[in-house]
């Protein structure tokens, strides 16, 4: 019965000890190698009887070798211990195979480096191949540094960069390891510096600047339609002769009665559109000369209504013109004309003159000399001191008209206005136009003198006719505003490299002004939006 229980009981597999896991290890190693031998060499390490068995599968071979280990390693599973050398002898036993006649591990793994490597060491074909990996690399880095070379020959022919370049053969491993890092190129670059120049002039790009003779951008088939009275007026403008807004604008209403006048179309029904394309055409001339103001834009709305009016009524050609020609007469006559002799008349019955009174201008402006020339018609007594303007010397103008009169006047320029403020009863100044938020545009010195005759509370009437009204705002003198030429404020030398402004208006806050007279009467600084509801009714009657 014992026997039985004895014979039932399983064997008891002892655990691998470190020995037999290193000889299993070395056992897989020595089969790796044989299939590399087999697969890489053509005449192989196998003898002329073993050719025939090459059909086998590696599988196959490596999977009967295992079995047979474990089975020798099966019978001595009754041991405690197992010696290292037996587990190796029994393994070097059992991979004799019938018909396969197989080599020791160490065999294989030399006959395998003299096969590869023609008899060099591990640590020889380490270096071998370092060897060529650098000789690559000190090849490629040459090539690329030849076509750097190339490239920068080519832009120092262009004058752009110039660089030296000095090549050094390529260093091995072991001499990099003993050196300190070398730089292979060494350059040197010379770049042009370009000089950025900030100049404050870059503020005020915005701004057109007037030309005496400006690059006219007319299309060739536009020169016929173009009438050469309106090429004059865009030149006298650019070089001064005609300036003031009062003269502007009458010398534009002039331009389209000669236009008009000129126009002869034979299709009736088409004449007030074609007169309005050539208008546009002919002021769009006038304004590449220098820009619009903005009584020349008020002048011209009105006469482009009219046309269109009276274009819709279906009036003959000739009709139509005369109709235009007496609109742009009767503008002249009543809303330029009669609105500066409205103006001087109110000034006259809002003074007295019981004493000789000193009264102040600044420049010209036909306004201010009408009123002053109305004064002495009335038989005032008074003196005139005008402040010179920095621009076209347009106080000495005044003071020659005014001379021809027998009015005294004297002439000061801006650094005396404090010196002779405190003789002045009264300053009259003219203006370009009336904004929307009753802030004057005028001459560039007009708000210093306005400012300085608020500091001595000396009263400041602004005189300014209906037509010159606009529904534009403007705060600043920045935004928008003509430029001039430098030169006529001080000559400048160009080997000093000094930049000139030389704004032609500037911004008159109504807060320094007492009053603006119009031909309608005198209002408050503020009140400009009345004054353009009152010309709009005007207008609409």
């Amino acid at each position: 019965m014992a026997s039985k229980a004895i014979s039932k009981e399983k064997p008891i597999i002892p655990e691998k000890s470190r020995e037999e896991i290193e000889a299993e290890r070395k056992l897989r190693k020595a089969l790796k190698a044989a299939k590399k031998v087999k697969a890489g060499t053509k005449d192989g390490v196998m003898n002329s009887e073993t050719e025939n068995t090459n059909d086998l599968s590696i599988k196959n071979m490596t999977s009967c070798v295992k079995n047979k280990a474990n089975d020798a390693i099966k019978i001595d599973s009754g041991t405690d211990s197992v010696d290292g050398e037996r587990i190796l002898g029994k393994v070097s036993a059992v991979t004799t195979l019938p018909g396969i006649q197989m080599i020791s591990v160490s065999k294989i793994s030399s006959e395998k480096v003299e096969n590869n490597t023609n008899g060099l060491s591990k640590s020889q074909l380490k270096a071998q191949r370092r060897e060529l990996q650098e000789a690559q690399r000190a090849a490629k880095h040459t090539q690329g540094l030849l076509l750097k070379s190339k490239q920068d020959k080519e832009n120092n022919s262009n004058g752009q960069e110039k660089y030296v370049e000095k090549l050094q053969p390529a260093l091995s491993t072991e001499e990099k390891k003993a050196m300190p890092k070398l730089d292979l190129t060494t350059r040197t670059v010379e770049k042009t510096k370009k000089k950025v120049k900030f100049s404050a002039l870059s503020l005020f790009s915005h701004l057109p600047i007037i030309e005496k003779d400006p690059k006219l951008a007319v299309k060739a088939f536009e020169l016929c339609r173009i009438h050469q009275s309106f090429y004059k007026f865009g030149q006298d403008c650019a070089n001064g002769l005609i300036r003031g807004g009062n003269a502007r604008a009458i010398g534009l209403l002039t331009c389209l009665k000669l236009l008009i006048r000129s126009c002869e179309l034979s299709a009736e029904n088409d004449f007030s559109r074609n007169l309005l394309s050539r208008i546009e055409l002919n002021f769009r001339l006038v304004e590449q000369h220098r820009p619009a103001s903005v009584s020349m834009m008020n002048c011209l709305r009105v006469i482009k209504t009219k046309c269109l009016q009276l274009g819709e009524n279906n009036i003959p050609s000739n009709e139509l013109k005369e109709e235009l020609i007496d609109a742009i007469d009767s503008y002249i006559d009543t809303d330029i004309k009669k609105a500066i002799d409205g103006i001087a008349e109110s000034i006259c019955k809002a003074t007295d003159s019981s004493f000789k009174e000193v009264y102040m201008t600044f420049g010209f402006s036909s306004t201010v000399f009408q009123v002053f020339k109305k004064m002495k018609m009335i038989g005032r007594v008074f003196h005139v001191v005008i402040v010179e303007s920095a621009l076209r010397s347009e106080g000495k103008e005044m003071m020659k008209r005014l001379a021809r009169l027998d009015i005294p006047c004297t002439l000061v320029f801006s650094k005396d206005i404090s010196f002779m403020m405190k003789y002045v009863k009264m300053v009259f100044l003219g203006s370009s136009a009336l904004l929307v938020n009753s802030d004057v545009l005028a001459r560039a010195g007009t708000s210093q003198v306005a400012l300085t005759a608020k500091s001595f509370n000396v009263p400041v009437l602004a005189c300014c006719e209906t037509y010159k009204c606009t529904n534009r705002a403007q705060t600043d003198a920045f935004s928008l505003n003509e430029r001039g030429s430098p030169c006529q404020l001080v000559d400048l030398n160009e080997s000093l490299n000094i930049d000139g402004l030389n704004l032609i208006y500037d911004i008159t806050p109504n807060s320094f002004l007492t009053a603006i007279v119009t031909e309608i009467g005198i209002f408050p600084a503020g009140a400009a939006k009345a004054i353009l509801r009152l010309k709009q009714l005007d207008t609409d009657e």
